[in-house]
């Protein structure tokens, strides 16, 4: 049992810090992505009230 614990767990170490560590560099693209999304979508609401305002 010992052995078979001491061959397991540094898998699943191995298999935890695999998973995480590509999952942080995805996460930030993401959320610049959103980030970006956010800022366009700021703009183009801005622009269209602007509009709206001065065609009233």
């Amino acid at each position: 049992m010992r052995h078979r614990a001491e061959i397991l767990h540094p898998s699943k170490n191995r298999d935890i810090s695999t998973s995480t560590l590509p999952k942080w560099p995805t996460v930030r693209q993401q959320f610049k992505q959103l980030l970006v999304i956010l800022m366009l979508v700021f703009f183009l609401v801005n622009e269209l009230l602007q509009r709206y305002i001065t065609s009233l």
